[in-house]
C-alpha cells in the first residue's frame, strides 16, 4: 500500500476514527523511541555530567556552540572542507 492510497483510505474514516489512528501512530513512534532508549543506558556518572553541563549553559557559566559551527571547525581541521 502506498502512502497516497493510505491517505485516501484514512480520509474515508470518521473524525473519531482518524483521531484514534493518529493516536496509534504517535504511540507506535513513542514505543520505538522507548525501545531505543532501552538499548542505550547512561551510567549515573554520565547523567551527572550531562545535568552539570545543562546547568552551566542555563546559568550562563558557559556558552553552547551551535552544531553547524562545531561541524565546520571539524571539517576545516581534518581537511573535509567542501
Amino acid at each position: 500500500m502506498t502512502i497516497e492510497s493510505l491517505k485516501s483510505e484514512i480520509l474515508k474514516l470518521d473524525k473519531l476514527a482518524r483521531i484514534a489512528f493518529v493516536q496509534f501512530i504517535l504511540e507506535s513512534l513513542a514505543e520505538e523511541e522507548r525501545q531505543k532508549e532501552d538499548l542505550f543506558e547512561l551510567s549515573e556518572d554520565d547523567r551527572a555530567v550531562i545535568l552539570k553541563r545543562m546547568e552551566e549553559i542555563k546559568s550562563g557559566a558557559v556558552t553552547a556552540i551551535p552544531h553547524k559551527d562545531v561541524e565546520k571547525r571539524i571539517r576545516k581541521k581534518y581537511g573535509f572542507d567542501s
